[in-house]
């Protein structure tokens, strides 16, 4: 009983400390790089919640993926729409995306993804 209470805890303690922690530190460097904000801290608490509640494999996934769908998301408004590189976009709605895609299988996806990358079949 408590054995594992206290092992969830932790589980989802260590992913929310990933999944804040690395987009925090996107935003403090993007503001150092850029020298004005880059990224809403509502972005970093939101994939802090999905690490303390779906753990740090989650974090992982949901940030390859919403980071690739958003930047072509990106591209293809600067093609059709005449978007400046400069413009906001939205990341959360990415972010919340890739994170139900998880939900829906997206481990399954990741773990043959990292077991290819590595030369597994």
């Amino acid at each position: 009983g408590e054995l594992v209470w206290s092992a969830a805890l932790v589980r989802s303690a260590v992913g929310a400390l990933v999944g804040a922690g690395i987009l925090y530190a996107v935003a403090v460097a993007g503001r150092w790089w850029l020298k004005q904000d880059a990224m809403g801290l509502g972005d970093v608490k939101l994939l802090g919640a999905i690490g303390a509640w779906l753990g740090v494999q989650a974090v992982l996934f949901t940030l390859v993926v919403s980071s690739a769908i958003g930047a072509l998301f990106g591209v293809i408004l600067i093609a059709i729409d005449g978007l400046k590189w400069k413009s906001r976009i939205p990341f959360g709605p990415f972010i919340a995306g890739a994170s139900v895609v998880w939900m829906l299988g997206g481990d399954h996806a990741w773990n043959w993804y990292l077991t290819w990358i590595q030369g597994g079949q």
